[in-house]
Order: C-alpha cells, then sequence, then structure tokens
C-alpha cells in the first residue's frame, strides 16, 4: 500500500526474492482489473505493464501464500 501512495503503478510485495502476494495496484489499473474473468489473475497484467512494478522486499514469508478463499487458509502449510 505504501509503494502505491508513494506513486508505484503495481507493487507485489517479494520475500528473499520471490514476488508474492497481495498485490498492490494503482487506479489507473482498475478497468484492466475489473474486465478480468473466472480464475483468470492478473499474471497478464503484471507481465504486460512490467515497467510499472516496483516490488517491495519483506522479512514475511506469508506473502508466498496466494489466498483466494477460505479453503484455501485451510489447506495452507503453518510456514513456508
Amino acid at each position: 500500500m505504501q509503494a502505491v501512495s508513494e506513486g508505484a503503478g503495481i507493487a507485489p510485495p517479494a520475500y528473499r526474492g520471490a514476488r508474492g502476494h497481495p498485490v498492490g495496484f494503482s487506479r489507473k489499473f482498475f478497468d484492466e482489473l475489473a474486465a478480468l474473468h473466472g480464475d483468470q489473475g492478473a499474471r497478464e497484467l503484471l507481465q504486460r505493464h512490467a515497467q510499472s512494478l516496483i516490488v517491495r522486499d519483506t522479512d514475511d514469508p506469508g506473502v508466498l501464500r496466494d489466498i483466494d478463499r477460505p479453503s484455501d487458509l485451510e489447506q495452507a502449510p503453518a510456514s513456508v
């Protein structure tokens, strides 16, 4: 959130070089995000706008867990 508020277009967190979740998006990507359907995710959007990425390192390995539904949280390992 801080990276986006400081001007990043897209701001994924990273842990030990691996990008994680959740990814922050500035308002300029709202229409593209709203047009996504199903479990498509924003992977293509991230690739298309790679120049807008500002990756923020964190010491939290939890960012590597992609939790979209309550069942994902139940199935996720306790640690990464």
